[in-house]
């Protein structure tokens, strides 16, 4: 059984980490120092006064650019065997991005242990506890805009759910000066993480255990309301049609899960691209 789940980073309203730099790109006039955003998100520039270098008061100005101008489309694919789950992250940079894709991130608290992991030529790949990493560690093999992506695999025995995927440009090692303020050092540091410091998508990956008995009965409810409010989030974007019978009929179909029942079957017809994915996907939670 193979499924294909089609989507692009989200553009999700952002909740800043710190305040932005005027038109002119300076502080404003009341606030002398502090951890700032340039207004088009490319840069994070700190003006502070050292706390640790005797003699200097001067204030100083510390500038690092950001990691989030790639522009990630995202299509994952989940193949069911015998041994479990192969999950494939086709990633394509987009024309237009400002910088190449080299660094990929799976995190959450409910992301499970892959038993294999794979990732385009270059890159190389680490994974800890709710945390799987490919990287492309300078080799020349970032994706850049416009031309042909990558794909990263991981192998599982955990069943597909909803999960996060951050998405940045290549990893940089800005030197930090060691002086900064420590409320200004622990700002920079929210400023640089991947929620903020990159693009975010969702995507299906590792997430439930496939155990029999109760604990699977409950995985896969919770499979199916991931996948419910998928369908609805993919409504509030625009990209599916609220009333069209393909929507309407998979709600029906996943509320009917919700409660144990079989669920009618999902026959829209035509349906686009986009629709197909989803048919899919729900075809691969109902096996």
């Amino acid at each position: 059984m193979f499924v294909g789940i089609g989507c692009l980073a989200q553009s999700i309203p952002l909740v800043l980490p710190a305040p932005l730099l005027d038109t002119d790109g300076n502080p404003p006039p009341s606030q002398e120092t502090g951890v700032f955003i340039s207004r088009d998100l490319t840069e994070a520039v700190v003006y502070y006064r050292p706390v640790s270098t005797p003699g200097v008061s001067q204030r100083q100005v510390f500038r690092v650019r950001l990691r989030r101008g790639v522009q990630p489309s995202v299509l994952t694919s989940v193949e069911r065997t015998a041994d479990g789950y192969v999950y494939r992250f086709r990633i394509d940079n987009r024309q237009g991005a400002l910088d190449e894709i080299g660094f990929v991130e799976l995190r959450d608290q409910e992301l499970r242990l892959a038993s294999a992991i794979s990732g385009p030529a270059g890159w190389v790949n680490t994974q800890e506890k709710q945390r799987i990493v490919w990287r492309e560690p300078g080799r020349g093999a970032a994706l850049a805009a416009g031309k042909a992506g990558g794909t990263l695999t991981l192998v599982s025995r955990f069943m597909p759910g909803l999960l996060p995927m951050f998405i940045q440009a290549t990893e940089s090692s800005p030197a930090i000066p060691g002086d900064l303020p420590v409320e200004m050092a622990n700002q920079l540091k929210d400023v640089l993480s991947a929620s903020f410091n990159g693009q975010v998508a969702m995507v299906f990956g590792p997430k439930y255990s496939d155990e029999e008995g109760q604990g699977r009965a409950i995985a896969d409810l919770r499979a199916i309301a991931d996948l419910l409010g998928y369908v609805q989030h993919r409504v509030r974007l625009r990209q599916l049609a609220a009333a069209s019978p393909f929507v309407t009929q998979v709600q029906e179909h996943l509320q009917a899960r919700v409660r144990g029942e079989a669920g009618p079957p999902v026959s829209a017809s035509p349906m686009d691209d986009r629709e197909k994915e989803i048919a899919s996907l729900l075809r691969v939670y109902d096996k």
